[in-house]
């Protein structure tokens, strides 16, 4: 993946965009609302269209995962979002290993910090979940020549996990 991506954009291009971000901030809701609108997001698309490389990869779903995974901040909300993503990962287009991940990396943010109250409750659920996925599910469930050849992407754990994990969490905040 490429380190860092720059665009340039008109000054006009940038004002409109502002507003737009800044609406969508407020509200929740990015649309454009003009058709000056609509060019500064045509303009943007267009412009990242003719810098990036990852949409034409054979792995662009893939890597889109990730990048949104990588984006997501470590809160207990974005937790319980993540691990919705487990219940059904055909529709979230999130595996379960990725959802893992995901708490797996949440908890080393944490690791030997000062932390809120809020993520302080949260991190020995989103451990339990890395750990079940590395040191109890794979290990009873596969031996060792099975993980070594193994889709690790195509392993899923038992929904009810997912749904007690939620509930947990839920209770949590």
């Amino acid at each position: 993946m490429i380190e860092e991506v720059k665009i340039t954009l008109s000054p006009e291009e940038a004002l409109v965009l502002f507003e737009i971000l800044s609406r969508f901030e407020e509200s929740g809701r990015l649309e454009a609302l003009d058709p000056a609108e609509a060019r500064a997001l045509w303009n943007a698309q267009a412009t990242l269209e003719s810098t990036l490389t990852a949409p034409l990869d054979d792995k662009y779903r893939e890597l889109l995962r990730r990048a949104k995974l990588n984006l997501m901040g470590f809160t207990p909300a974005n937790a319980v979002i993540v691990i919705k993503y487990g219940l059904d990962p055909d529709s979230s287009g999130f595996t379960h290993r990725e959802v893992c991940d995901w708490c797996d990396r949440f908890c080393r943010a944490y690791y030997d910090a000062e932390c809120p109250p809020e993520i302080e409750k949260i991190l020995p659920i989103l451990s339990g979940i890395d750990a079940q996925w590395e040191e109890l599910y794979l290990a009873n469930t596969y031996d060792l020549g099975a993980l070594k050849s193994l889709d690790l992407d195509q392993v899923e754990l038992p929904r009810e996990w997912f749904q007690e994990w939620i509930r947990r969490l839920e209770e949590c905040s």
